[in-house]
């Protein structure tokens, strides 16, 4: 068993059974999930209904307004990968926005993309769906109109935003109080414009949200927030599926996202892993060279992403992967490089596996909390920033320009052994996606119970405060020897002083020896259930 200098994290939630797992950042997210399957639903209807109900009840990290990435394992043995992520507007002057701005804003108008999740919830349940897609949102429906009581990340996250938040009139008017004030843990929240949005899109179906009603709204209110998406841009949106990338690794095949996503960066680390003949068995002995590697992809990736992301041709296989990390064992992380990563990521991570074998692992987000600060409040949307990912720099391959999708975080993962599936993993995290996988994969293939693996003290590359000179490594309390490892190796430490959903809250189904292993991070709000 791997584990860190210190202690696991209490409250945890794990479960095995020979059927169904369900793993979820929120408890009642896990709850619908696993009734939608006790009827007879498939992993993609339970994943869709998890998804629908989450944009109700974590409304810091997902929404109706943001983007979605899945893979689906069939039982047929096919993984497949399911990229719902917006573009620009067509409409979009860089030349317009250099004129307002030194440099791309964070979060307001100017950061947000067509939203893409709707489309992919649907195009998965015209895939693999079962039960109908009304009885799938009405869960969604009833808490967005009945409320729910505040989670304590949901308030954390609401209080830190709220000088920005409480100046839009609709984060102002859902999640304040009477006095201003924005609502606290256990207040009740209640969305009934979300709800009244969402009652149409079960009666009428997900392409509402991009040529029906809802988008003639939608289009309207995101004119008078100054959102440049238009009805247009909201009709031109579709889904896609890819073929999901892979490699061998330690005697499994991994898939992930293709690009736009940063899955690639996940899969190079991996195989610069066998190059260095790392030893998946040596605990914190080894957590150095995982640290130092994914460094050496953070400095590549933005080049690599958008080679990627532009290219029409260039076939992505695992020959290219291959050479990325022969680069990557070749040149380890120096602390003269520049470090620019800060935290973020505001995403969940679902993982379901159903009991005839098909699974999902839907990733969906609005990238930072409550992405753009802004909220619609005919349809009760928040819109994620995910436009924040452009650069106002000419001649980029992430310059905003029109119809141009940004660089994605988002990197849904499943892993397969002889051709059968062996797990599904998920994490929210942002650029640090990668870096926690990593950890929680490298536990589990040494065999360390699942629970454990998510559980375990984590750390992720940056810090607080971004420091420009030198790298800094964020870490949690019980990885005491790799702090000393690494500043005596000149990285600056950030020390947490307690287990902090800063470094991700990852969700896992595992194959264990008769059983499927499910388990949800204690950093999260979420349990896992199997039966």
């Amino acid at each position: 068993m791997i584990s860190g200098d210190g202690e696991f994290l209490v409250g945890t939630s794990e479960s095995k059974a020979q059927g169904f797992a369900v793993a979820t950042p929120h408890s009642y997210a896990t709850e619908i999930a696993v009734g939608v399957l006790k009827k007879g639903g498939s992993a993609a209807d339970a994943a869709i209904a998890a998804a629908a109900v989450l944009c109700v009840i974590y409304p810091q990290d997902c929404a109706l307004g943001g983007d979605l990435v899945a893979l689906l394992h069939r039982k047929n043995g096919s993984f497949t990968s399911l990229l719902s992520v917006g573009s620009a507007s067509m409409n979009a002057d860089v030349k317009a926005v250099r004129s307002e701005c030194a440099q791309m804003p964070q979060t307001g108008p100017l950061t947000v993309t067509v939203p893409g999740l709707v489309a992919g919830l649907g195009e998965l349940h015209n895939a693999a769906g079962r039960l109908p897609w009304a009885e799938l949102l009405a869960p969604a429906v009833k808490t967005a109109t009945s409320g729910v009581r505040m989670s304590e990340a949901t308030a954390r996250f609401l209080a830190e935003g709220w000088p920005q938040f409480s100046q839009d009139e609709g984060m102002r008017s859902v999640f304040g109080d009477r006095k201003g004030a924005p609502l606290k843990i256990g207040d009740l929240l209640v969305q009934r414009a979300l709800g009244e949005t969402l009652t149409k899109l079960a009666e009428l179906g997900s392409k509402e949200f991009y040529s029906g009603s809802v988008a003639v709204n939608l289009a309207s209110g995101m004119a008078n927030l100054g959102i440049q998406i238009d009805e247009t841009d909201l009709m031109s949106h579709e889904a896609e599926w890819k073929n999901a990338l892979s490699v061998r690794f330690a005697g499994k095949q991994v898939y992930t996202s293709p690009p736009t996503t940063q899955g690639f960066i996940f899969l190079c680390i991996l195989k610069a892993l066998e190059r260095i003949n790392f030893d998946i068995h040596s605990g914190t002995e080894s957590q150095g060279d995982l640290v130092n590697l994914s460094a050496s992809a953070a400095g590549f990736q933005d080049e690599y992403w958008g080679e990627w992301v532009g290219s029409q041709t260039q076939d992505i296989n695992e020959a290219w992967i291959d050479g990325f990390a022969a680069k990557l064992s070749t040149s380890m992380a120096s602390t003269e490089q520049q470090d620019s990563h800060k935290w973020g990521g505001d995403t969940v991570a679902i993982v379901i596996r159903d009991s005839e074998g098909d699974a999902v692992t839907l990733i969906q987000s609005l990238s930072m909390p409550f992405g753009a600060g802004l909220l619609d409040p005919k349809t009760g949307i928040i819109f994620h920033n995910r436009g924040a990912s452009f650069t106002l720099k000419p001649n980029k391959i992430n310059t905003l320009g029109p119809g141009r999708r940004p660089p994605h975080t988002l990197m849904p993962v499943m892993v397969a052994e002889a051709g059968s599936l062996s797990g599904l993993l998920g994490t929210m995290g942002g650029k640090s996606q990668p870096q926690i996988l990593l950890q929680v994969l490298i536990r589990l293939l040494a065999q360390d119970s699942v629970q454990n693996a998510v559980s375990a003290p984590r750390w992720v590359l940056g810090g607080r405060v971004p420091t420009p000179d030198i790298f800094t490594l964020t870490v949690e309390p019980g990885l005491e020897k790799l702090s000393r490892q690494m500043s005596e190796e000149g990285w600056s430490v950030d020390k947490l002083d307690a287990p902090s959903d800063n470094v991700g809250h990852a969700q896992v189904i595992w194959l264990g020896e008769k059983t499927w292993d499910a388990a949800s991070d204690p950093r999260s709000d979420g349990s896992a259930i199997a039966w």
